[in-house]
């Protein structure tokens, strides 16, 4: 075989044929339909998934927890009106569950408390912008303000109205004994 020949039989070899390129782009549309449908039909979110993690993030002690205060239906609710909230919360949970599942061989809301803890503090820990730490981040945030909305949870605190934007009822006056 000569050089040329030789050439001309290693590069057809590196080559991807015409035909199988046009293959693949008949078989694209397919995969982003495929893409599309799963990103507007999530599964559904593991039940108690959720509440768990709001306990762990707001847990019921003198003052009522998430669960008694009902955060869950108000995040929901709210996640209805923003774009792509839903999702995240989706595969948020899912996140949970599946780490909990690999990491204990239990679903997230069976686990004891402690395992719970865990899981929500290594989601703090993951890289900025990953799914669970954008998840748990958002969680948080959203749970607390709604948490705080919600007079019942100002039970023992000493005050009886929100703290914005009027400040504390008594911020004029010098702190009191402890």
């Amino acid at each position: 075989m000569s050089n040329k020949q030789q050439d001309h039989s290693t590069h057809s070899h590196n080559r991807i044929s015409r035909r199988l390129v046009l293959k693949l782009l008949a078989l694209a549309p397919l995969c982003w339909e495929q893409t599309y449908a799963q990103l507007n039909n999530p599964e559904p979110v593991p039940p108690g998934v959720l509440p768990s993690v709001l306990d762990v993030l707001i847990p019921g002690d003198s003052t009522p927890g998430a669960t008694d205060l009902k955060i869950e239906e108000s995040l929901l609710d709210t996640a209805s009106q923003i774009p792509r909230y839903p999702e995240l919360i989706q595969q948020g949970t899912q996140w949970f569950n599946t780490t909990s599942l690999r990491s204990f061989y239990k679903p997230f809301p069976e686990l004891a408390p402690n395992a719970q803890i865990r899981i929500v503090e290594a989601a703090f820990n993951q890289p900025e912008m990953t799914l669970p730490r954008v998840f748990i981040e958002r969680i948080r945030e959203d749970a607390m303000t709604l948490y705080y909305h919600n007079s019942a949870s100002w039970t023992g605190m000493d005050i009886n109205r929100p703290i914005q934007p009027l400040g504390y009822p008594d911020h004029e006056e010098p702190p009191g004994k402890l």
